[in-house]
């Protein structure tokens, strides 16, 4: 009877072939998150003046490597401009699908993959980073859930996509200002 989906880019392509309502319900964080990072108000941030921290909660390299390619090349440059290095660290991924990373040669980036963390201590990591990446399968109708906990976090979201899209349009307000 009523359909339900939490993009705007899958709520518009259903919309265009069902009869029935489609609800458009957006992912965010929950109560216990929120109460969870309270306890964070007073934490303060390491600071490393030559690395950016950058984080990556969940997926990366599992939905393709040219698209994590090209992430890394846009971080490189973002280093070079900041004449800084970047500390990637990438939690929670499958491990299998993401060793290739270090064979491969990156300029300014020093990558981590750290195991799955506990909510907390997840939450910590976080907010220790100067900036979140959140890698989508297709940004026409993708979010990621983790995108939400880095705004919950206060920390922006790099955005590495060439042109905009939905995934664009919907977070450019969290956007990390110099990512562009």
């Amino acid at each position: 009877y009523r359909v339900i989906t939490c993009t705007p880019g899958l709520h518009k392509y259903l919309s265009r072939y069902h009869k029935n309502q489609i609800l458009l319900i957006p992912n965010g964080s929950s109560d216990n998150d929120l109460e969870i990072l309270s306890g964070f108000e007073k934490h303060e941030k390491i600071f490393c003046p030559n690395e950016i921290i950058v984080v990556c909660a969940g997926k990366f390299s599992e939905y393709g490597r040219s698209h994590v390619r090209n992430v890394l090349k846009k971080l490189s440059v973002y280093a070079d401009q900041k004449n800084k290095n970047i500390y990637l660290k990438i939690i929670g991924c499958n491990y299998k699908e993401n060793e290739w990373l270090f064979d491969v040669e990156m300029h300014r980036i020093k990558i981590d993959l750290v195991k799955r963390l506990e909510r907390n201590d997840l939450f910590f990591e976080i907010k220790n980073a100067d900036m979140g990446i959140n890698i989508v399968r297709n940004p026409n109708y993708d979010l990621g859930t983790k995108v939400f906990d880095y705004i919950a976090c206060g920390v922006p979201i790099f955005n590495y996509f060439e042109r905009e899209n939905n995934y664009t349009i919907f977070f450019k307000d969290y956007f990390h200002n110099s990512s562009t």
